[in-house]
C-alpha cells in the first residue's frame, strides 16, 4: 500500500498530545474542506490479546469538514506518521496497525518511511492507528521501487533464457530431421545405383 500515494500533493496535520508534546503528523490530500484533525487519548493495549508489539503512541484520527461534519470515508489513502523510538533499517516486522471494528489490532502497511523520530504509513480510512511490531515475522510487501525492478529483470532473463532453449530444441529437431532426410535420399540414391549397375550386368 501507498506506493500510488506519495506522490500526491499533501497538507499536514501535527498530532500533540495533552502535554502539547508532537506525537504525529497526518498527510491528508490537498483539499480545502478538511480543516482539523482530532486525536483524542489512546485506548487501551491488551498485549494477551494481541500477536503485536506496541512500540508508539496509539492516536485516533478524525477529519472534519470546514461545516463541522466527521469525514466517514475517504477517497484517497492519507499517510500517517507516529513518533517512535523504533527503526524500519533492517526491520521488515513493523507496520502501520489500526484497531478494527472487533477491538482486534491488524497490520496494515509494512512499507514504513521514517522522518526523524517519525514513522510514516498510509491508510483509507479512520480509527486508531499505531506502530506495531509483528511478532510473527512480518510482512511481504514489497515496498523498495529496487525491489519491482530486482523482480522485473529476473522474469525477463528467465523469458529470455526459456526463449533461448526453445529456439535451440527447435534448431536441433530440425538439424536432426534434415539429417534423416538426407541420410534416406542418399540410401534411395545408392539403391537407385545398385539397380542400376545390375542392370547393366
Amino acid at each position: 500500500m501507498g506506493s500510488n500515494s506519495q506522490s500526491v500533493s499533501r497538507s499536514s496535520f501535527p498530532v500533540n498530545d495533552n502535554d502539547d508534546n508532537p506525537i504525529g503528523v497526518i498527510n491528508v490530500p490537498e483539499d480545502d474542506s478538511v480543516v482539523i484533525v482530532v486525536a483524542p487519548g489512546s485506548p487501551n493495549f491488551d498485549k494477551s490479546k494481541s500477536e503485536f508489539d506496541l512500540v508508539s503512541v496509539i492516536v485516533e484520527v478524525e477529519l472534519f469538514t470546514t461545516e463541522g461534519n466527521a469525514i466517514t470515508s475517504l477517497s484517497q489513502e492519507i499517510q500517517i506518521c507516529i513518533k517512535s523510538n523504533a527503526t524500519t533499517q533492517g526491520n521488515d516486522r513493523l507496520c502501520l496497525g489500526y484497531l478494527n471494528d472487533s477491538g482486534e489490532w491488524v497490520c496494515q502497511d509494512y512499507c514504513l518511511t521514517s522522518n526523524s523520530n517519525f514513522l510514516c504509513g498510509f491508510t483509507d480510512h479512520l480509527t486508531n492507528f499505531a506502530i506495531l511490531l509483528d511478532s510473527n515475522g512480518g510482512g511481504s510487501d514489497d515496498c523498495d521501487s529496487e525491489s519491482y525492478a530486482g523482480v522485473g529483470i529476473a522474469t525477463a532473463v528467465s523469458v529470455g533464457i526459456a526463449l533461448i532453449c526453445m529456439v535451440g530444441i527447435v534448431i536441433v529437431l530440425e538439424v536432426g530431421y534434415f539429417k534423416r532426410k538426407q541420410n534416406k535420399r542418399k540410401q534411395i540414391l545408392a539403391s537407385a545405383a545398385a539397380t542400376a549397375l545390375n542392370r547393366t550386368i
